[in-house]
């Protein structure tokens, strides 16, 4: 019986653990981690979403500090790019190690 309750409380300190993701915003994630900067529009494009799908979703996990937008200059035009940011990082990371029991 007690390990029952031991294996419970571990169980909800591992789900309290992270973040819950918005509806694709694992795969969002696991976009970003390939490459230090990825294009806004390079992205949805990729993910193959709606609009105001893609702006919910980004502003989910821009609300949780898991994503930045980095604008910056490309000749007369802005340009907005998207990083994964050091909590995004270890968000994704643990969530990894518990979906497919990687070694901590």
């Amino acid at each position: 019986m007690q390990t029952a309750i031991a294996t419970e409380r571990v169980d909800s300190a591992t789900r309290d653990s992270y973040p819950t993701l918005p509806r694709g915003g694992l795969k969002l994630l696991l976009a970003l981690v390939s490459s230090e900067r990825t294009d806004v529009e390079a992205l949805k494009r990729k993910l193959r979403v709606a609009d105001q799908e893609y702006e919910s979703l980004l502003n989910e996990l821009q609300h949780q500090y898991l994503v930045d937008v980095v604008s910056g200059l490309e000749g007369n035009r802005i340009h907005e790019s998207l990083r994964l940011t050091e909590h995004g990082e270890a968000v994704l990371t643990r969530v990894m190690e518990i979906t497919c029991e990687l070694p901590e």
